[in-house]
Order: C-alpha cells, then structure tokens, then sequence
C-alpha cells in the first residue's frame, strides 16, 4: 500500500522523483482530538546550517510544497472535524472529512 500510494502522490504532484517526497504520516483523531491552527512546513535554512544540513535539505526537495491529505472516515459536519486553510489566499477554505476523499 505505501508504494501504491508514493507512486499516486508522485504522479498527482508531478514530481519527478519519489525522492522529492516525504514518507507517509498517518494521524489518528479520536472524538474530541484535533489540532490548533499551524503552519506546516519543514524549518527553512539558515546561516548557521552546515553545508551538510543544507546540501540533505536541497537533497530532499527543499521546502514542501503540496501536501495530501487523505481522509479514512466521515465525520458528521455537526461534530466538527474540519481541514481548514486560513492562508488568505484560499479565504478559510474548510474541508469536511469524508471517507476515500
């Protein structure tokens, strides 16, 4: 299932290589669980970085720039659950958890 799901994100994204993904993360909310707004992202370079640091950052795509998210059950629009993007651009597009989507 992991390589069948590599090869989708990779073919979905375009990206040319599986080198240029991250592993899967797989998260499990149980009733009244979630999370705070944040920002994902990986940490970006610095000066005081190693050349080694940057060289197994640049390696591996540098800064992330799509995100999958996979949603494994429905959750009733009444008990919250919500993906939502508070980036203005997107203007608090909220995203209801429904099973395979």
């Amino acid at each position: 299932p992991r390589a069948r799901l590599l090869s989708s994100a990779q073919e979905l994204c375009a990206a040319p290589s599986r080198q240029h993904l991250e592993p899967p993360f797989l998260t499990r909310y149980r009733d009244g669980e979630g999370q705070d707004k944040h920002i994902d992202s990986k940490e970006r370079p610095s000066q005081r970085w190693s050349k080694a640091d940057r060289a197994s950052f640049e390696a591996n795509g540098c800064q992330r720039m799509v995100q999958c998210l996979v949603y494994l059950n429905h959750v009733d629009k009444r008990n919250g659950g919500a993906t939502v993007f508070h980036h203005e651009a997107l203007r608090g597009l909220e995203v209801q958890p429904e099973a395979g989507s």
